[in-house]
């Protein structure tokens, strides 16, 4: 398992997040976004092809993609 946080970006963009994180040399295991644009969904999988697109917001079950006892 990779190690580094697990985060949820919600209205992710570009993934503006992720790129604060890695400049900060923050280690990230997981990298769920919530974004709906395509042409931003296409900047960040072309960037971050590792990054899980959750989809709409409105439509996720936060207990699911966070689990128990991690904070999201």
């Amino acid at each position: 398992m990779k190690k580094g946080l697990k985060v949820v970006s919600l209205f992710d963009g570009i993934s503006c997040g992720r790129i604060a994180l890695e400049r900060a040399k923050i280690s990230v295991a997981e990298y769920f976004a919530c974004e709906i644009k395509p042409e931003a969904i296409k900047v960040t999988m072309n960037n971050y092809p590792d990054t899980i697109q959750l989809g709409d917001v409105r439509n996720i079950n936060f207990a699911e993609v966070c689990g128990g006892g991690v904070i999201c």
